[in-house]
């Protein structure tokens, strides 16, 4: 969450930059120019984009860390290597002017090293703990998803990635950092003017902008009167001490947009992988204990952080390339979760996966994801009350979903169906015209009264749904729409109608038909049997 977050916003990584990074700017030291038709001179932007995996499999088997013309970095996509690079923070740092995101909302855990990284991070470490997390978030995450869920039920259909990931990544951050019921609208403004302000930062080296900055100080704002609270127990105020307020609201912004952009890929990620591959949630749904294994399993395939990146402080050797002091060294995360030297069969979704958990999503080191438990604890829970109350849910194959982002990975849309639960409609009993015998003693309820109007329409004036408003639209299952004609037929529901009869299986081009045939004619070249022909129209007797 936060520590992947805006220390992987693109710094030099979304425009190629000319040069090498400082080195070459005191030295004159051109960066270095791969042969036109080696794997890293062919990485397009377009290509890690829109499907990274073919071309980092080959950069990978090529040379696991390559300079890579397009990003104007070192492209490390091996394993071991990535995790050497995220470990050793005094040789690779995020400390650098190049470091965008400082620009717009400060110095925080995430854009120092060493000592100070230490200093910002220390008094939030206990609070995202596993206990801690599940302490004071557990209740309310599940209450959340709950709430959300319930806003879908009745559709029969729905665009999960904004109507559940979401909403719910940004409600449970508000909560996190105590500023309760924010409004998702406001919230998510915020994030797009300080993303937008450090995009801009990062492509021209301008000064931050007006939008950025006036998203900031709202948002900064809203965390002064959190911290303000007297007697508050709040997550920012317990920090106000060892950290000025400043410094607290820095942090609390990084790991407010940590937890909303990543977390809410990283569920709709799962979401995807999940409905993609029908034999793995089969699994998932026969044993429901699979869900956190087929959680670290779609992190492992596709994080929703593709890339961190780091800034050489020495001179060093790395995987056999020589990295020169001030360039930059951008990590694929999406590339070594798929290193088939540790991860058998790498592209393949598999929730049992023994070393699935080996996987560098949430980083590594002293960078390693501050809100990881709290990331896991919300994708459990939604993926979980998903799966339990939308029945048969699975893609709706008329959009596409692939993930898609050079940074961040996610579907653009998740649109999904579920067979919704049927609307009761109670017959009347012969003489109880009132509809009052069969609804608890009750008049009829609403729900049940716009079931049987409905249908008694569509039988009786071909179609009722002109004269239905939004939400009695929202309440149709999903073959009363079929019904009513507000959609098309679903496939995976019932068979097409077609004019032409079925017609019966010719039985002699079976298999059995074609052995049994050989057989007799064996026997009739030995005389063990005699054919039916005109010299003998009827079978043989006992007697012959």
């Amino acid at each position: 969450m936060a520590g992947v977050f805006l220390a992987m916003m693109p710094t030099s990584s979304s425009v190629p930059g000319p040069t090498r990074g400082a080195a070459a700017l005191t030295d004159g030291v051109d960066a270095p120019v791969p042969a036109s038709d080696t794997p890293a001179a062919l990485v397009t932007l377009a290509d890690l984009e829109a499907d990274p995996h073919p071309a980092l499999a080959r950069l990978q088997a090529a040379a696991p860390v390559s300079w890579v013309p397009a990003l104007g970095a070192w492209l490390v996509t091996g394993y071991d290597l990535a995790v050497e690079v995220l470990r050793d923070a005094r040789t690779y740092t995020v400390d650098d002017p190049r470091f965008s995101t400082a620009k717009v909302v400060g110095p925080s855990m995430l854009s120092l090293d060493g000592a100070q990284h230490a200093r910002h991070r220390g008094p939030f470490n206990r609070v995202f703990r596993r206990d801690g997390v599940h302490t004071r978030l557990a209740s309310f995450t599940r209450a959340e998803t709950g709430r959300l869920v319930s806003a879908i039920e009745p559709r029969g259909a729905a665009e999960l990635r904004r109507t559940v990931a979401g909403p719910l990544a940004v409600a449970v951050m508000a909560e996190a950092l105590g500023l309760g019921r924010a409004d998702p609208i406001r919230v998510l403004a915020w994030y797009d003017g300080i993303v937008a302000a450090v995009q801009a930062a990062a492509a021209a080296a301008q000064p931050v902008g007006t939008a950025g900055t006036a998203a900031f100080s709202e948002l900064a704002a809203s965390l002064r009167e959190v911290i303000a609270v007297p007697g508050s127990a709040s997550v920012l105020s317990d920090a106000t001490g060892p950290l000025t307020e400043v410094e607290v609201i820095s942090n609390a912004a990084v790991m407010m947009f940590g937890g909303i952009e990543t977390t809410e890929g990283m569920i709709a990620n799962a979401l995807l992988h999940l409905l993609s591959s029908p034999a793995q949630l089969e699994l998932v749904l026969a044993e429901r204990g699979l869900v956190p294994a087929a959680i670290e399993e779609s992190l492992r395939l596709e994080p929703a952080a593709a890339v961190v990146d780091r800034y050489a402080t020495r001179d060093a050797w790395l995987g056999g390339a020589s990295v020169r002091a001030g360039d930059q060294v951008t990590v694929s995360i999406t590339g070594a979760n798929r290193d088939p030297a540790v991860f058998a069969e790498p592209d393949l979704f598999d929730v049992r996966r023994p070393n699935a958990g080996r996987h560098l999503a949430f980083a590594h080191g002293p960078h390693f994801c501050l809100g990881a438990h709290l990331a896991r604890l919300e994708a459990e829970v939604a993926i979980g009350t998903l799966l339990s109350r939308l029945p048969r849910l699975r893609l709706d194959r008329r959009y596409p979903s692939a993930p898609r982002g050079l940074v961040f990975r996610k579907p653009p849309d998740l649109r999904v169906r579920w067979t919704g639960r049927p609307l009761r409609v109670d017959a009347p009993r012969p003489g109880n015209l009132d509809h009052t015998a069969n609804t608890g003693g009750g008049a009829m309820s609403e729900q049940d009264d716009f079931a049987e109007r409905f249908h008694r329409d569509r039988r009786e004036h071909a179609g009722a749904s002109q004269r239905l408003d939004d939400d009695q639209l929202a309440r149709l299952t999903e073959e009363e729409r079929v019904a009513a004609g507000l959609d098309a037929y679903d496939p995976d529901e019932v068979p097409p109608a077609t004019d032409t009869p079925p017609q019966p299986e010719d039985i002699t081009q079976t298999e059995e038909w074609q052995e049994e045939r050989a057989e007799l004619l064996r026997e009739a070249d030995k005389g063990e049997i005699r054919p039916v022909d005109e010299r003998h129209p009827f079978p043989p007797t006992r007697y012959e």
